[in-house]
């Protein structure tokens, strides 16, 4: 979950870039929450559906952002996140795009070291 508001306190920021594992981790909680909303309004059916399409639309621009730097990871504009838009095999290729590893040093900034990427120390 602290992937979550780590991403949430990134909005508005498009430049650098997010790593697969923030990608996916947020994508998960995301959709997560919105299922939690939806099951929300089916239990109390006097609720609209509001609080779900509030959801949604309160994390455009922190989706929009996300998808940016991860495109930048793997060393694409992210102007490239408008692929999407085209019917049918525009979200193939966005999903290519989003499973694609890390580049390294790129012009969008240094790869981004995780944990499982740190060099062991070497014994004497």
């Amino acid at each position: 979950m602290k992937i979550f508001f780590d991403v949430v306190d990134k909005t508005g920021d498009y430049e650098g870039r997010s790593t697969r594992r923030e990608f996916w981790l947020f994508t998960i909680w995301y959709c997560l929450l919105y299922f939690a909303f939806l099951v929300l309004e089916e239990v109390f059916s006097n609720l609209k559906p509001y609080i779900s399409s509030l959801y949604l639309l309160s994390f455009v621009g922190t989706y929009i952002c996300l998808n940016n730097r991860r495109l930048h990871d793997s060393g694409r504009s992210g102007w490239w996140q408008l692929i999407s838009l085209i019917p049918l095999v525009g979200w193939a290729f966005y999903v290519y795009f989003m499973v694609q590893p890390s580049d390294d040093d790129n012009k969008y900034g240094s790869k981004i070291q995780t944990d499982t990427q740190k060099p062991v120390a070497q014994q004497a």
